[in-house]
């Protein structure tokens, strides 16, 4: 069994590979056809332009341009800025797209403040193509081996992996909720509908309004009783997890597999694969120490480095 570590670095190697044939490929290829047309020489790497102002728009556009081949190693420019990427402008252009497309004030994703996560926002006037690009997006930094601060519950690696969802995941994602439907499952009294008063729907917020979905048809009419409690909480995590995100869960795994088609994804649990894509939440100092090298006559006694 490999660890984490080994296989980020068997993604790595093998995305280096990939990188390499189509360099090597490909470069021969527009190198000969260019030669006999009398063109210049294609860069073997994939080049995209964008603009900082217009950043979602300028990315969708570059990206949807024709004859792009993404297995390149990636360099990015900024219009109107000088600079040679040599993986640094690359890794800022990820950095700031992320940035732009989690702030909750762009619409696309919710931020539960109670674990500090991102969630898709189901009431988004944004276009599916843009959660499809977010997700390519995401795949693309892990081709080229960047770490991206993308904040999810374990649960959307685990869709990404296909896996199927369990209670845990709930408690992950929202305790407060997970709580709630805990003690309906733990309540054993005969009384479980007239103590609740609840019904087969979920109490939504939409922009400042409160709509009620029903979880089944006439749900609204249907009451929580000890004979169909378990139903409930299964039709509240179905709906929570798979049917109120659908479309927009789809277009983002869609971008997400676009690019990458290794198996690497058939190899890892979602812990595996969000490190992979996250990093490490946790920093070992002491090994960072171990690795770190001095210069301009500082040594790991200088009292500034203490």
């Amino acid at each position: 069994m490999l660890n984490p570590e080994s296989k980020y670095l068997m993604l790595s190697i093998e995305s280096d590979l990939q990188q390499e044939d189509a360099r090597s490929f490909h470069g021969v290829e527009d190198f000969l056809s260019n030669l006999v047309r009398g063109r210049e020489f294609i860069s073997p790497y994939c080049s995209i332009e964008v603009r900082r102002d217009n950043l979602i728009e300028t990315t969708l556009n570059a990206i949807s341009k024709p004859n792009l081949n993404f297995k390149k190693r990636l360099k990015v420019s900024f219009l109107g800025e000088q600079g040679v990427d040599a993986g640094g402008v690359a890794k800022e252009f990820f950095q700031l797209i992320i940035k732009q497309v989690f702030d909750p004030a762009y619409s696309m994703f919710n931020y539960n403040e109670e674990t500090r996560t991102f969630w898709f926002n189901q009431d988004t006037f944004e276009p599916r193509i843009k959660f499809e690009l977010i997700g390519f997006i995401i795949g693309l930094a892990l081709y080229n081996t960047i770490i991206l601060d993308i904040h999810f519950p374990r649960v959307i690696y685990k869709k990404l992996l296909g896996m199927d969802w369990t209670f845990d995941d709930l408690t992950d994602y929202s305790p407060a909720i997970a709580k709630s439907l805990e003690f309906i499952l733990n309540y054993e009294g005969d009384d479980l509908q007239d103590t609740l008063e609840c019904t087969f729907v979920v109490d939504v917020e939409s922009y400042g309004n409160q709509k009620l979905v029903e979880l089944v048809p006439g749900g609204a009419s249907i009451y929580v009783t000890q004979a169909n409690k378990h139903e409930y909480v299964k039709k509240y995590m179905e709906w929570m997890f798979d049917k109120s995100i659908e479309s927009l869960f789809e277009a983002f795994k869609k971008g997400f597999y676009k690019l990458y088609s290794g198996e690497f994804t058939t190899n890892c649990d979602p812990e595996e694969l969000q490190l992979m894509i996250c990093g490490s939440p946790v920093l070992d100092f002491h090994e960072l120490q171990k690795i770190t090298q001095y210069e301009g006559g500082y040594d790991e006694n200088s009292p500034s480095v203490k």
